[in-house]
């Protein structure tokens, strides 16, 4: 609205939360968990032993700590910027928050006491947390079965989803706008795109999707086979390409 520093970035990073609880609790024992800082099973191994005995009195880290640890002492989990994982492209958005949500929350109170989960939002309404609140599995499940069977996404329909990247940027685009040309014309196809990635440079590379939904009785496969068979890319540009299914 041609306002002067209207837009502010939000989320926080695992560096910059780190930082934060620090200078709150500047006497506490804190360790983190996170890609960058546990490169081997040996760094795993090491940090689960601190955090197991007692060592350790707060744990940092990204959603890999959601995932198969047993900590005893562990009674307070705080998920911190939910939203971020909620409002995404991916149609599969809600469906994975859900699962790592739980996980995390599954985390908290596993011995004699209960535990206690902090989630931080700005929508507090969001059906997925009262879901989770009432650990209503089956009621989140048929929510979201029939948000897809509405919006004719998978299971009801097949999607593949085609990322094209290069270091420049009018590459990538026009590699990606050419990329059209190689798919059929058919009743049963639709084709959306190319626009670019949510995380649109990464790594100095310059990303564009695009995204193809089919009906269930094509054969998805042989599709991609088809058209990636048919594409090249031209030796003097830098441009990927890579295929996935939805």
């Amino acid at each position: 609205c041609n306002e002067e520093n209207s837009l502010i970035s939000i989320g926080t990073g695992v560096e910059k939360l780190l930082e934060e609880v620090k200078f709150v609790f500047p006497d506490a024992k804190i360790a983190s968990i996170n890609s960058d800082d546990i490169k081997s099973f040996d760094d795993a191994e090491k940090i689960v032993k601190d955090i197991s005995c007692g060592t350790i009195d707060i744990i940092i880290g990204t959603q890999m700590i959601s995932k198969g640890y047993d900590f005893a002492n562990l009674n307070l989990v705080g998920i911190v910027d939910a939203d971020s994982m909620l409002y995404s492209s991916d149609l599969r958005a809600l469906e994975r928050a859900y699962q790592v949500f739980t996980q995390v929350m599954g985390r908290a109170g596993r011995r004699d006491e209960s535990g206690k989960i902090i989630i931080q939002t700005f929508n507090p309404q969001n059906l997925l947390f009262e879901k989770i609140s009432h650990d209503d599995k089956n009621n989140f499940y048929d929510f979201e079965l029939n948000n897809r069977r509405q919006l004719n996404l998978p299971p009801f329909t097949q999607m593949a989803r085609f990322e094209i990247s290069a270091i420049n940027e009018q590459e990538a685009k026009n590699f990606a706008k050419n990329l059209l040309k190689y798919f059929p014309i058919d009743d049963k196809i639709e084709v959306f795109g190319p626009a670019p990635a949510p995380l649109q440079k990464l790594k100095n590379r310059h990303h564009f999707l695009i995204h193809l939904k089919v009906d269930k009785k094509v054969n998805l496969q042989k599709l991609i086979n088809d058209i990636t068979s048919k594409i090249e890319i031209p030796n003097n540009q830098d441009a990927h390409l890579g295929c996935c299914k939805n």
